[in-house]
Formats: structure tokens, sequence, C-alpha cells
């Protein structure tokens, strides 16, 4: 499963989901202060090696991240 961790007014996080679905790849969307704390996200991160990420949407599957300039790597 793939959860894209995003924020509202985020025109690349719109994008991610809708790259996405026309791949079939199921999906779930998480917002920044609906869904998850940004210090959630800083965990999360810190989780994947990935402390230099400063852009959203922040996309995961398993123990791998992802933004949306590497978003064709996901399987």
């Amino acid at each position: 499963m793939v959860t894209i961790y995003g924020k509202t007014s985020c025109t690349s996080c719109e994008a991610a989901k809708q790259v996405l679905k026309s791949r079939g790849i199921e999906f779930e969307y998480k917002q920044l202060d609906k869904d998850y704390l940004m210090e959630d996200l800083m965990d999360k991160l810190e989780e994947l090696g990935m402390m230099g990420f400063r852009t959203f949407p922040l996309i995961v599957q398993g123990n791998l991240g992802y933004t949306f300039a590497t978003i064709n790597d996901i399987k």
C-alpha cells in the first residue's frame, strides 16, 4: 500500500494522486493538520532516512520514501 502525505493547496499532491490512479496503484491520502501533524511527518522522514526532504508530497511505500520527482519509481 502507498501513502501520500500532502497538504492543502498543493498542486503536486493532487498530481501525485492522479498519477497513482492512472497507474492503478492503490493509495491512502493524508493531509497535514487533518490526518497528521508536522512532527509525525518528521518522525516518518527520520525513519525513512529522508531528513533532507523539503517538498510535498511525501509518498511512502513500505519502508521507501518518494517525492513527486521520483513517483515513477513506485511499482
